[in-house]
């Protein structure tokens, strides 16, 4: 049970640590809020999906532990799949932290009507966007 319970606060942590920290320290320390507004029907949906998708992300792992894997129809792993898995994760919740740290102000969620920098250092000099590859890890 141990790994599911290291995957629900991975899950929080993502959650906690990737989305609603950066929101609220863009909004302390600039004033402004960081999650950029859809204007157009299908920007909107994709926000919408997105947002359902983490929260939901989020609430799965949590069921899993509350109820236990056998219930939900998760099949058993060997321990050490599970830690491997759990290992990958946390490096790419590391990955994503690195990367908005290293964006500075230009971080945003969506794409701002108002031109930000360019980041061009730290992890930005081996990918174009290291927070998608490190979200694509998790």
């Amino acid at each position: 049970m141990f790994p599911f319970v290291a995957l629900a606060f991975l899950a929080s942590s993502v959650l906690l640590l990737a989305i609603a920290l950066p929101l609220v320290r863009a909004r302390l320390r600039d004033g402004t809020v960081a999650l950029v507004r859809a204007t157009r029907p299908l920007q909107r949906f994709v926000q919408a999906a997105f947002a359902s998708t983490l929260v939901g992300y989020g609430v799965f792992t949590w069921l899993i532990v509350a109820l236990g894997p056998s219930r939900l129809g998760i099949a058993a792993v060997p321990g050490t799949v599970a830690g491997a898995g759990l290992v990958v994760g946390a490096l790419g919740l590391s990955i994503v932290l690195l990367a908005q740290l290293q964006m500075g102000r230009s971080w945003r969620i969506g794409i701002p009507d108002e031109p930000t920098e360019l980041v061009t250092h730290g992890l930005f000099r081996f990918s174009r966007n290291p927070i998608y590859l490190g979200m694509q890890t998790l």
